[in-house]
């Protein structure tokens, strides 16, 4: 996970027997070093670690994990392995940004907490004049009321 995507590396070295194949540059050798038996069984990877074969394992294995949700790489990147020391360098800067953000989304909670708070308190403030205003509504209609009635006796004694 020390770069932008996962990867895997694995490391085989098959034994062989086959005889080993030299270089130009160790047949034009002058110093001779002990060597093993020819055709005894030995470690190589020459056979196992070719381009092509690299290539079939990366889509194999990415065929295996399909069902996982793991994608083959893209082939032929030219993606490059991130130095230890720089990703780490990219998380400090990554966390100090964070630690930022956490700082200024604290300050804007605070805020809209105290903002909520008075918008609380002038809700109850509202909600007590509304109160209020409907029991003067009520008051006055049952006083209009009583003066509908008296105002109807007064018609009544008048004629």
């Amino acid at each position: 996970m020390d770069e932008q995507t996962p990867h895997l590396y694995v490391t085989v070295v098959p034994i062989v027997t086959t005889e080993r194949k030299k270089k130009a540059s160790e047949a034009r050798a002058t110093k001779r070093y002990r060597t093993k038996p020819k055709n005894g069984p030995r470690l190589s990877a020459d056979d196992l670690m070719t381009r092509e074969n690299l290539t079939r394992f990366q889509d194999t294995y990415a065929e295996a994990m399909a069902r996982f949700g793991l994608e083959r790489g893209i082939r032929g990147s030219e993606a490059r392995h991130v130095d230890q020391h720089e990703y780490y360098r990219q998380c400090q800067i990554k966390k100090k940004e964070l630690e930022q953000d956490v700082a200024t989304l604290s300050s804007e909670k605070r805020q809209l907490d105290t903002e909520t708070q008075s918008l609380e308190k002038r809700k109850k403030e509202l909600e007590r004049g509304n109160r209020y205003m409907d029991k003067a509504f009520a008051d006055t209609k049952a006083a209009n009321a009583e003066m509908t009635r008296q105002n109807g006796e007064l018609e009544k004694r008048k004629s």
